[in-house]
């Protein structure tokens, strides 16, 4: 099956496409009482000779890749969350309390070179 919004090729079962987060249409079992929320994830559009794609895994387990550019948008319960980014030997761990739709922009700082995530 291929996701209806990117074209992505889907896992069997899924319910949310993991390139771009859109819902499937597959029933949702496993909803949490307090329901789903968005986290999106902004990475900004950078020039460099060099530019790999940002690697970002959700509480050790789900991973997405983040191209210049691209916004994905990931669909979280509510609770406790660890974001976690790395590119080359760049990374960036962030904790997430999420109690509703949250949004973070990532970028590379072009004097320090490290990897910023507001």
């Amino acid at each position: 099956m291929y996701c209806s919004n990117c074209g992505n090729i889907l896992p069997d079962g899924a319910k949310f496409c993991p390139k771009c987060g859109r819902a499937t249409g597959r029933p949702a079992a496993d909803t949490v009482p307090g329901g789903l929320y968005t986290l999106t994830i902004m990475r900004e559009n950078q020039w460099f000779a060099v530019n790999p794609a940002v690697r970002m895994t959700l509480d050790g387990s789900q991973t997405y890749s983040i191209g210049n550019g691209e916004t994905l948008r990931i669909p979280v319960s509510s609770g406790a969350h660890c974001a976690a980014f790395s590119c080359s030997i760049r990374n960036k761990v962030v904790n997430l309390n999420v109690a509703g739709d949250i949004t973070l922009r990532i970028r590379w700082n072009r004097v320090t070179g490290s990897l910023e995530v507001e």
